[in-house]
């Protein structure tokens, strides 16, 4: 497949997105079953977990009753008890890790939301990596009540030592159900606290499956805005995992090729904003019509001015969830699901959404030779 591929069938139109995601290595293997979308093992993030600093991280898993939903494959509430047993077995020793949760101890209805707007639980205290204490405390949690996703913040810092980078990552699938009744915190506004208090304490956050709702959308992508952390979206039990795993170090997910971004460009952005973040795109691209401009590990395609579309051809690049050239179609569809024929090459879906793709270059043999993101369609 060339070059006109890749600016035409895969980029078409100019798209700015809310969400974001991370990162993964694309090393093929065995790995955990951990639900019906693992019968099949897939890429897994194992450079970033190797490379992952030792910072202590509070996880807040949500319980509410929409975390019964079964949709992620099986249950959301399973799945995302499965990826975050899977990454913390997955940390290198020196790690410090501790489990929040909220919206176990109560059912939904209108009589029960004082109460639940209260329940938030440290299933693990922070500390030295115990993946065993960890499967054991998640395994029989239930999804049954609200969302206070501002209290749960303000005890996941309490859990953190005083100085030094520490982080809090929010796995949810929906918004606050407590501070729109006035029954709890803002979580933006306590995102925005914690970090402005302290630099070193960020806060990020992860939509599980929540990208239809453009209420959640927001209040987690404020989160991590205000919270100085990152803002991603998984559609999957597979894809939370890897994501969840690139929350955990930032640095590598920074130079992954994300569902809306590589290394700090973002698609949507003119021609001005991409020279003003990386100075070594030449500054004299013209704003009509579809334009290629070569970097060191791909191509950068701007349409009508606008960066619609980003290709890389190196190996030394991966998607944020381990997908790289080298690797083959089978291993895009373990993460991305099926694969669809797309001019001379196939797409998966970036985002879950439908609104970005990777469309994916292939040799006669099934095996990826270059990766493009751009708007699907």
């Amino acid at each position: 497949m060339g070059r006109r591929f890749r600016r035409h069938a895969a980029v078409a139109g100019t798209i700015v997105v809310l969400v974001a995601a991370c990162s993964g290595s694309g090393e093929a293997g065995p790995g955990p079953s951990t639900g019906p979308d693992r019968e099949v093992s897939a890429p897994m993030p194992v450079s970033a977990l190797e490379e992952a600093p030792p910072v202590p991280t509070v996880i807040v898993i949500d319980a509410s009753g929409s975390m019964a939903t079964e949709d992620a494959p099986g249950q959301r509430l399973q799945a995302a008890k499965d990826a975050v047993g899977e990454v913390v077995a997955g940390l290198p020793a020196g790690h410090e890790v501790g489990i929040v949760v909220y919206g176990t101890s109560t059912g939904g209805t209108p009589q029960e939301q004082v109460a639940g707007c209260q329940d938030v639980t440290v299933a693990v205290p922070l500390g030295p990596l115990r993946p065993r204490a960890v499967a054991d405390q998640l395994g029989p949690l239930g999804p049954s009540g609200y969302t206070p996703i501002g209290l749960s913040l303000q005890v996941a810092s309490a859990q953190l030592p005083g100085d030094g980078p520490r982080s809090i990552v929010v796995v949810s699938d929906g918004s606050d159900t407590c501070a729109s009744a006035g029954l709890g915190p803002d979580p933006c506004d306590i995102a925005g606290a914690l970090h402005r208090a302290d630099a070193d304490l960020t806060v990020s956050t992860i939509g599980f499956r929540s990208a239809a709702d453009p209420e959640a959308a927001e209040q987690l992508g404020c989160m991590a805005r205000e919270g100085g952390g990152q803002h991603l979206d998984a559609a999957s039990g597979t894809l939370l995992s890897t994501r969840l795993s690139a929350t955990l170090n930032a640095g590598w997910s920074g130079q992954a090729l994300t569902p809306t971004s590589y290394r700090g460009l973002s698609l949507g952005m003119t021609i001005a904003e991409v020279t003003a973040a990386d100075p070594d795109v030449s500054a004299t691209i013209r704003s009509r019509g579809v334009v290629d401009v070569e970097i060191p590990t791909g191509t950068l395609t701007f349409t009508d001015g606008v960066l619609s579309a980003v290709t890389v051809d190196s190996p030394d690049v991966r998607t944020i969830d381990g997908l790289a050239v080298g690797d083959t179609r089978t291993d895009a569809e373990r993460l991305y699901g099926s694969a669809t024929t797309s001019g001379d090459g196939v797409t998966v879906a970036a985002d879950g959404t439908g609104t970005t793709c990777f469309a994916l270059e292939l040799d006669g043999a099934d095996t990826i030779t270059a990766i493009t993101l751009g708007a699907c369609g």
